[in-house]
């Protein structure tokens, strides 16, 4: 990204921060900023790495890069853990592995569910490069690209759940699934935030902040939190109230953009979020057992202290530990080549 795009850099931070903040349930401790902004963290994610889609013209490098970036972290951190899990605990780890391998937040080793977004957004990216290179898609004009967009919407709305737990029968046996591997059950959804990311690119770069657009669309935002219980949590295959839950997601998406563009105007939030937005794939990978840990510990040693400030320090922890990590694995070839 140019110089014209630091607010797009602080928007990737502002969302691994909303990713983090939901998942400490900070908002049960009175905190309610990350339980308002639940309805389009998820959606904002999956936007912002559509802003930073390049499709190629080799779709076998494009795939390469992509295992590399995405699914090399994700399966060496899951097969590190496997390991170790035998031969601490004797555990029996086929069926783990299994579980790896099929990718969703319900089958993923417990503490790292977060995972999930790593196996999913391969898919993201593969299925959005097929497309554009099997129709052209990226010299489509915008209304064309919507009306591609409107179609994913209707068919992940008719599809979203439809493995989610259901029982069918193989071969003779009757089989429940928890979903289809690396969540693509939800594919269309999730692709249709990331394409449209990817279509307005040129807009969002030159993005100023509007007031008289920024005032209503929080209005309409919290308007739909309050009024409506519209939900969106992909990982968990929940959409309540579709139409209000996706029109909402997409005015959250507007709102931290702005915000995003007020805080490129302030030199020391723009380095904060900027760092946080460059270690974001560490963040996501090991902010959630840095949570559970560090709340575990509160809770068995110090129970004296005020919930919500064992929930604060956790999440502080949470945010600011994989930016050491981070640092440790830049440092170490065999990690690097794992992570970067």
């Amino acid at each position: 990204m140019t110089n014209r795009a630091t607010h797009i850099d602080i928007a990737k931070g502002i969302s691994i921060v909303l990713v983090a903040g939901y998942h400490s349930n900070i908002q049960y401790s009175g905190v309610f900023i990350f339980d308002l902004m639940s309805l389009c963290r998820m959606p904002l994610f999956f936007f912002m790495a559509g802003i930073f889609f390049k499709p190629s013209e080799n779709n076998f490098e494009f795939i390469k890069n992509k295992f590399n970036g995405l699914l090399r972290p994700y399966f060496f951190t899951q097969f590190v853990l496997l390991v170790f899990s035998f031969l601490i605990n004797n555990d029996k780890i086929f069926w783990q592995l299994k579980g790896v391998f099929y990718g969703n937040s319900h089958t993923i080793l417990n503490g790292w569910q977060p995972l999930w977004f790593l196996p999913h957004l391969f898919a993201v990216y593969i299925a959005s490069q097929l497309l554009y290179k099997a129709f052209d898609f990226d010299n489509f004009n915008f209304g064309i690209k919507l009306i591609y967009i409107l179609i994913l919407c209707i068919v992940g709305l008719n599809f979203y759940d439809t493995f989610w737990y259901k029982s069918f029968n193989i071969f003779g046996k009757a089989v429940e699934l928890p979903g289809l591997p690396f969540t693509v059950d939800v594919l269309p959804i999730s692709m249709a935030f990331f394409l449209i990311g990817s279509a307005l690119k040129k807009n969002l770069i030159n993005f100023k902040f509007n007031a008289s657009y920024f005032a209503p669309s929080l209005i309409g935002y919290i308007l739909i939190i309050y009024l409506t219980n519209a939900k969106i949590d992909l990982s968990q295959h929940v959409l309540i109230h579709p139409l209000y839950a996706i029109s909402g997601a997409f005015l959250g998406i507007y709102l931290v953009i702005s915000i995003a563009s007020i805080f490129a105007q302030y030199r020391s939030i723009e380095i904060i979020f900027n760092t946080l937005g460059r270690s974001s794939i560490f963040i996501l990978i090991f902010h959630y057992i840095i949570f559970i840990s560090v709340i575990g510990f509160f809770s068995t040693n110090m129970e004296f202290m005020p919930k919500i400030l064992q929930t604060a320090i956790a999440l502080l922890l949470s945010i600011s530990v994989p930016l050491l990590i981070r640092r440790v694995i830049l440092s170490n070839k065999l990690l690097s080549w794992a992570y970067i």
